[in-house]
Protein backbone atom coordinates (compact mmCIF):
# COMPACT_ATOMS: atom_id res chain seq x y z
CA UNK A 1 0.00 0.00 0.00
CA UNK A 2 3.07 2.86 1.17
CA UNK A 3 5.39 1.73 -2.06
CA UNK A 4 6.71 4.97 -3.29
CA UNK A 5 8.31 6.40 -6.51
CA UNK A 6 11.51 6.47 -7.45
CA UNK A 7 12.98 10.69 -8.22
CA UNK A 8 12.36 11.63 -11.82
CA UNK A 9 0.98 32.73 9.60
CA UNK A 10 0.61 32.89 12.31
CA UNK A 11 2.66 32.59 15.27
CA UNK A 12 2.50 32.97 18.88
CA UNK A 13 4.30 31.86 22.34
CA UNK A 14 3.12 29.08 24.48
CA UNK A 15 3.85 28.63 27.94
CA UNK A 16 7.41 27.06 27.43
CA UNK A 17 8.24 29.88 25.11
CA UNK A 18 8.27 28.31 21.68
CA UNK A 19 7.00 29.60 18.93
CA UNK A 20 4.36 27.98 17.07
CA UNK A 21 1.85 28.49 14.66
CA UNK A 22 -1.77 29.76 14.80
CA UNK A 23 -4.08 29.24 12.50
CA UNK A 24 -8.26 29.85 12.25
CA UNK A 25 -11.05 28.02 13.87
CA UNK A 26 -11.14 24.48 12.04
CA UNK A 27 -12.52 21.24 13.00
CA UNK A 28 -14.45 19.77 15.48
CA UNK A 29 -12.90 16.99 16.87
CA UNK A 30 -13.41 13.50 18.84
CA UNK A 31 -10.51 11.95 20.85
CA UNK A 32 -10.15 8.31 20.78
CA UNK A 33 -7.46 6.73 22.81
CA UNK A 34 -4.56 7.19 20.22
CA UNK A 35 -5.94 9.20 17.55
CA UNK A 36 -7.84 12.36 17.16
CA UNK A 37 -10.45 12.07 14.20
CA UNK A 38 -12.91 14.91 13.01
CA UNK A 39 -15.57 14.77 10.92
CA UNK A 40 -15.67 15.80 7.28
CA UNK A 41 -15.20 19.12 5.64
CA UNK A 42 -18.01 21.20 4.98
CA UNK A 43 -17.22 24.59 5.57
CA UNK A 44 -15.12 27.50 4.80
CA UNK A 45 -12.83 29.31 7.07
CA UNK A 46 -12.71 32.75 8.37
CA UNK A 47 -10.41 35.01 6.92
CA UNK A 48 -7.56 35.27 9.12
CA UNK A 49 -4.72 36.85 8.22
CA UNK A 50 -1.42 34.66 7.44
CA UNK A 51 1.70 36.27 7.42
CA UNK A 52 4.78 34.25 8.50
CA UNK A 53 6.45 35.98 11.84
CA UNK A 54 3.29 38.42 12.23
CA UNK A 55 1.67 39.34 15.38
CA UNK A 56 -1.88 37.53 15.65
CA UNK A 57 -5.15 37.89 16.93
CA UNK A 58 -7.19 36.16 19.33
CA UNK A 59 -7.87 33.20 19.95
CA UNK A 60 -4.16 32.69 19.44
CA UNK A 61 -2.84 34.49 23.10
CA UNK A 62 1.01 34.98 23.34
CA UNK A 63 3.36 37.67 22.24
CA UNK A 64 4.34 36.31 18.52
CA UNK A 65 7.45 38.27 18.84
CA UNK A 66 8.98 37.67 21.42
CA UNK A 67 12.64 35.85 21.00
CA UNK A 68 12.00 31.84 21.68
CA UNK A 69 11.68 28.57 20.05
CA UNK A 70 10.25 29.19 16.43
CA UNK A 71 8.24 26.34 14.86
CA UNK A 72 9.17 25.92 10.80
CA UNK A 73 5.71 25.54 9.31
CA UNK A 74 6.88 25.80 3.71
CA UNK A 75 10.35 27.21 2.18
CA UNK A 76 13.95 26.39 1.72
CA UNK A 77 16.55 28.31 2.95
CA UNK A 78 19.55 27.89 0.81
CA UNK A 79 18.41 25.93 -1.05
CA UNK A 80 18.10 26.08 -4.69
CA UNK A 81 14.31 25.32 -7.09
CA UNK A 82 13.72 21.59 -7.52
CA UNK A 83 13.05 20.08 -11.25
CA UNK A 84 9.40 19.96 -11.93
CA UNK A 85 8.09 16.28 -11.03
CA UNK A 86 11.15 15.37 -9.14
CA UNK A 87 9.49 15.28 -5.77
CA UNK A 88 6.07 13.55 -6.58
CA UNK A 89 4.62 13.10 -3.21
CA UNK A 90 5.40 16.77 -2.19
CA UNK A 91 1.66 18.12 -1.23
CA UNK A 92 0.69 21.49 -0.24
CA UNK A 93 -2.47 22.86 1.95
CA UNK A 94 -4.03 26.00 1.13
CA UNK A 95 -7.38 26.78 2.84
CA UNK A 96 -8.53 28.14 -0.56
CA UNK A 97 -7.59 28.04 -4.24
CA UNK A 98 -6.88 31.49 -3.98
CA UNK A 99 -4.50 31.24 -1.16
CA UNK A 100 -0.87 30.26 -1.04
CA UNK A 101 0.04 26.87 0.62
CA UNK A 102 0.36 27.25 4.64
CA UNK A 103 2.08 24.09 5.41
CA UNK A 104 3.74 20.88 3.17
CA UNK A 105 2.86 17.32 3.36
CA UNK A 106 3.86 14.38 1.80
CA UNK A 107 1.44 11.39 -1.15
CA UNK A 108 1.66 8.24 0.87
CA UNK A 109 -1.26 6.57 -1.03
CA UNK A 110 -3.52 8.02 -3.37
CA UNK A 111 -5.84 8.82 -0.37
CA UNK A 112 -3.80 10.13 1.97
CA UNK A 113 -1.43 12.94 2.75
CA UNK A 114 1.00 12.84 5.79
CA UNK A 115 1.81 16.26 7.65
CA UNK A 116 2.71 18.25 11.04
CA UNK A 117 0.16 18.20 13.90
CA UNK A 118 1.31 21.78 14.79
CA UNK A 119 -0.09 22.91 11.25
CA UNK A 120 -3.58 21.91 12.08
CA UNK A 121 -3.87 21.82 16.14
CA UNK A 122 -4.97 25.61 16.57
CA UNK A 123 -7.39 24.87 14.11
CA UNK A 124 -8.95 21.71 15.93
CA UNK A 125 -8.80 23.47 19.55
CA UNK A 126 -10.76 26.66 18.52
CA UNK A 127 -13.09 25.04 16.35
CA UNK A 128 -16.69 25.42 16.69
CA UNK A 129 -18.66 22.22 17.38
CA UNK A 130 -20.11 21.27 13.75
CA UNK A 131 -18.28 23.86 11.65
CA UNK A 132 -15.46 21.96 9.68
CA UNK A 133 -13.69 24.52 7.37
CA UNK A 134 -12.37 23.76 3.63
CA UNK A 135 -8.94 22.46 3.59
CA UNK A 136 -7.38 22.05 -0.04
CA UNK A 137 -4.89 19.66 -0.72
CA UNK A 138 -2.27 20.50 -3.90
CA UNK A 139 -0.41 17.84 -5.56
CA UNK A 140 1.74 18.04 -8.75
CA UNK A 141 2.32 22.15 -7.55
CA UNK A 142 5.60 23.62 -8.80
CA UNK A 143 4.83 27.27 -9.02
CA UNK A 144 2.52 28.61 -6.96
CA UNK A 145 1.62 31.63 -9.42
CA UNK A 146 0.72 29.74 -12.67
CA UNK A 147 -2.01 27.05 -12.61
CA UNK A 148 -1.07 23.56 -14.30
CA UNK A 149 -3.57 21.47 -16.00
CA UNK A 150 -1.67 18.25 -14.28
CA UNK A 151 -2.03 19.89 -10.97
CA UNK A 152 -4.66 17.77 -8.48
CA UNK A 153 -6.81 19.62 -5.74
CA UNK A 154 -8.58 17.49 -3.56
CA UNK A 155 -10.39 18.66 -0.83
CA UNK A 156 -10.19 16.56 2.75
CA UNK A 157 -12.38 14.83 4.51
CA UNK A 158 -11.06 13.52 7.75
CA UNK A 159 -8.26 14.75 9.93
CA UNK A 160 -6.12 12.23 12.51
CA UNK A 161 -3.78 13.95 14.83
CA UNK A 162 -2.07 11.92 17.04
CA UNK A 163 -3.50 11.56 20.17
CA UNK A 164 -0.07 12.19 22.18
CA UNK A 165 0.67 15.34 20.27
CA UNK A 166 2.34 17.57 22.75
CA UNK A 167 2.08 21.18 21.68
CA UNK A 168 4.14 22.05 24.42
CA UNK A 169 7.02 20.09 23.45
CA UNK A 170 5.87 19.41 19.95
CA UNK A 171 6.40 15.30 20.98
CA UNK A 172 4.26 13.21 18.44
CA UNK A 173 3.95 16.42 15.76
CA UNK A 174 2.28 14.20 13.02
CA UNK A 175 -1.34 14.61 11.31
CA UNK A 176 -2.85 12.25 8.42
CA UNK A 177 -5.63 14.14 6.07
CA UNK A 178 -7.75 11.59 4.36
CA UNK A 179 -8.61 13.10 1.11
CA UNK A 180 -12.33 13.06 -0.36
CA UNK A 181 -11.16 10.53 -3.38
CA UNK A 182 -7.86 8.55 -4.40
CA UNK A 183 -5.97 10.80 -6.32
CA UNK A 184 -5.21 9.94 -9.79
CA UNK A 185 -1.35 8.76 -10.41
CA UNK A 186 0.73 10.71 -13.03
CA UNK A 187 4.65 11.09 -13.87
CA UNK A 188 4.20 14.44 -10.94
CA UNK A 189 2.41 13.09 -8.42
CA UNK A 190 3.39 9.56 -7.01
CA UNK A 191 3.41 8.52 -3.45
CA UNK A 192 6.71 8.40 -1.36
CA UNK A 193 6.94 4.67 0.43
CA UNK A 194 7.40 5.12 4.64
CA UNK A 195 10.34 3.44 5.97
CA UNK A 196 10.07 -0.04 8.10
CA UNK A 197 11.27 0.45 11.80
CA UNK A 198 14.11 -1.62 10.91
CA UNK A 199 15.47 0.86 8.41
CA UNK A 200 18.57 2.74 9.65
CA UNK A 201 19.79 6.02 8.37
CA UNK A 202 23.02 6.44 9.98
CA UNK A 203 24.12 10.08 11.18
CA UNK A 204 25.50 11.73 7.96
CA UNK A 205 23.30 10.30 5.59
CA UNK A 206 22.03 12.65 2.90
CA UNK A 207 18.45 13.31 2.69
CA UNK A 208 16.31 15.84 0.90
CA UNK A 209 14.17 18.05 2.57
CA UNK A 210 11.61 20.64 0.10
CA UNK A 211 8.94 22.46 0.56
CA UNK A 212 7.75 26.14 -0.75
CA UNK A 213 7.96 28.21 2.68
CA UNK A 214 10.36 31.43 2.64
CA UNK A 215 13.94 31.53 1.42
CA UNK A 216 14.94 33.54 3.56
CA UNK A 217 14.13 34.23 7.22
CA UNK A 218 11.31 36.77 7.35
CA UNK A 219 11.17 36.40 3.81
CA UNK A 220 8.64 35.98 1.08
CA UNK A 221 7.25 32.49 0.01
CA UNK A 222 8.66 30.72 -2.71
CA UNK A 223 7.19 30.73 -5.71
CA UNK A 224 8.58 27.31 -7.14
CA UNK A 225 9.39 24.03 -5.25
CA UNK A 226 12.67 24.52 -3.45
CA UNK A 227 15.27 21.69 -2.76
CA UNK A 228 18.19 21.50 -0.05
CA UNK A 229 20.45 18.48 0.62
CA UNK A 230 20.69 18.15 4.92
CA UNK A 231 23.11 15.44 6.75
CA UNK A 232 21.04 13.71 9.40
CA UNK A 233 23.23 14.44 12.66
CA UNK A 234 23.57 12.17 15.29
CA UNK A 235 21.22 12.23 18.07
CA UNK A 236 23.63 13.51 21.11
CA UNK A 237 24.74 16.43 18.66
CA UNK A 238 21.03 17.46 18.50
CA UNK A 239 20.35 17.22 21.69
CA UNK A 240 23.31 19.27 22.62
CA UNK A 241 22.58 22.18 20.50
CA UNK A 242 19.10 22.80 21.80
CA UNK A 243 20.18 22.23 25.56
CA UNK A 244 17.41 21.77 27.52
CA UNK A 245 14.80 21.23 25.03
CA UNK A 246 14.25 17.67 25.27
CA UNK A 247 14.81 15.51 21.46
CA UNK A 248 12.81 12.84 21.82
CA UNK A 249 12.61 9.04 19.77
CA UNK A 250 10.36 10.87 17.76
CA UNK A 251 12.72 13.20 16.63
CA UNK A 252 15.57 13.98 14.91
CA UNK A 253 17.62 16.68 13.75
CA UNK A 254 19.08 17.37 10.12
CA UNK A 255 21.55 20.21 9.05
CA UNK A 256 24.90 21.85 9.17
CA UNK A 257 26.29 23.04 12.37
CA UNK A 258 27.40 26.09 10.48
CA UNK A 259 23.62 26.72 9.46
CA UNK A 260 22.95 28.36 5.69
CA UNK A 261 20.42 25.70 4.70
CA UNK A 262 17.18 24.65 6.40
CA UNK A 263 13.56 24.47 6.37
CA UNK A 264 11.72 27.65 7.36
CA UNK A 265 8.26 28.94 8.14
CA UNK A 266 6.19 27.32 5.05
CA UNK A 267 7.72 24.33 5.09
CA UNK A 268 6.59 22.57 7.98
CA UNK A 269 4.58 19.47 7.42
CA UNK A 270 6.81 18.83 4.77
CA UNK A 271 8.83 15.87 3.61
CA UNK A 272 12.21 14.79 4.55
CA UNK A 273 13.05 11.99 2.45
CA UNK A 274 16.80 9.24 2.27
CA UNK A 275 17.32 6.86 -0.37
CA UNK A 276 17.80 3.31 0.88
CA UNK A 277 18.20 0.62 -1.63
CA UNK A 278 17.80 3.01 -4.80
CA UNK A 279 14.30 4.14 -3.10
CA UNK A 280 13.09 7.21 -1.61
CA UNK A 281 11.46 6.74 1.74
CA UNK A 282 10.54 9.79 3.89
CA UNK A 283 12.32 9.93 6.74
CA UNK A 284 11.21 13.07 7.97
CA UNK A 285 8.38 15.18 8.48
CA UNK A 286 9.81 19.47 8.87
CA UNK A 287 8.64 20.29 12.11
CA UNK A 288 10.71 23.47 14.22
CA UNK A 289 13.96 25.21 15.41
CA UNK A 290 15.47 28.22 16.26
CA UNK A 291 15.09 30.53 13.08
CA UNK A 292 16.17 29.34 9.83
CA UNK A 293 19.49 28.28 8.95
CA UNK A 294 21.40 29.50 11.99
CA UNK A 295 24.12 28.20 12.76
CA UNK A 296 24.33 25.43 15.52
CA UNK A 297 20.69 25.27 15.41
CA UNK A 298 19.65 22.19 13.42
CA UNK A 299 16.19 21.89 11.66
CA UNK A 300 14.43 19.37 14.06
CA UNK A 301 11.87 16.25 12.23
CA UNK A 302 9.28 14.10 13.50
CA UNK A 303 10.74 10.60 12.84
CA UNK A 304 8.90 9.04 10.37
CA UNK A 305 10.77 5.67 11.50
CA UNK A 306 9.30 5.55 15.08
CA UNK A 307 5.61 6.72 13.89
CA UNK A 308 4.77 4.60 10.72
CA UNK A 309 3.18 2.22 13.14
CA UNK A 310 0.60 4.62 13.76
CA UNK A 311 0.20 5.84 10.09
CA UNK A 312 -0.29 1.88 9.23
CA UNK A 313 -2.52 0.94 11.91
CA UNK A 314 -4.83 4.22 10.96
CA UNK A 315 -4.80 3.82 7.34
CA UNK A 316 -5.49 0.25 7.85
CA UNK A 317 -8.46 1.19 10.09
CA UNK A 318 -10.09 2.93 7.82
CA UNK A 319 -9.72 0.72 4.92
CA UNK A 320 -11.37 -1.90 6.66
CA UNK A 321 -14.32 0.59 7.60
CA UNK A 322 -14.59 1.16 4.17
CA UNK A 323 -15.38 -2.19 3.20
CA UNK A 324 -17.59 -2.76 5.91
CA UNK A 325 -19.70 0.46 5.20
Amino acid sequence: MFEGADPINNTTTNSTGMKVQCSYKAIDIITQENLTISRAFNGTPPRVPWPPMAPVPEPCQGKASAPAWQLQPSSIVGGIEATRGQWPWQAGLKRSATEKIFCGGSLIDPQWVVTASHCLYEMSKYSEPGKIPHIEVVLGEFNQDKKDRQEIAENVTKLFLHGQYDPETLDYDIALLKLKNPVKLSKIVKPVSLPDESVDFKPGTNCYVTGFGVTEQGGDVATTLQEANVPIVPQETCQAAYKAKKITPRMFCAGFARGGIDACQGDSGGPLVCMNNSKWLLKGIVSWGIGCARPGAYGVYSNVNDLSPWIRDIVASETTETNLS
